[in-house]
């Protein structure tokens, strides 16, 4: 899977990763790609289920649309189901602890 940013950014990740692998991870302010490890899919107006808050965004690319996807949390946006392999993409406005399964 690769994932385009801008014309001059590319970021592969590995996929052969065992899905149900719990993450927690402590981030910074800022972006952040994350790989979904859950069995369980979630709908992107949940994603205070794993830490994020209100003003944090999660965003993903529809392939088939060749199109972002993207929730404010606690505001508005698109509502996407994240399943398991996929990579999201996070704005967040402050250190957050992620946890995914």
């Amino acid at each position: 899977v690769v994932v385009v940013v801008s014309n001059n950014r590319t970021i592969t990740i590995d996929i052969t990763e065992k899905v149900n692998t719990t993450q927690t991870k402590t981030l910074q302010k800022g972006y952040h790609y994350l790989s979904w490890s859950s069995n369980t899919p979630i709908l992107s107006c949940d994603v205070t289920d794993i830490g994020l808050q209100e003003g944090d965004w999660v965003f993903k690319y529809d392939l088939k649309n060749e199109t972002w996807l993207s929730y404010n949390v606690g505001l508005s946006g698109d509502i996407f189901e994240i399943k398991p392999y996929d990579c999201i993409f996070v704005g967040l406005s402050k250190i957050r602890v992620i946890n995914i399964g």
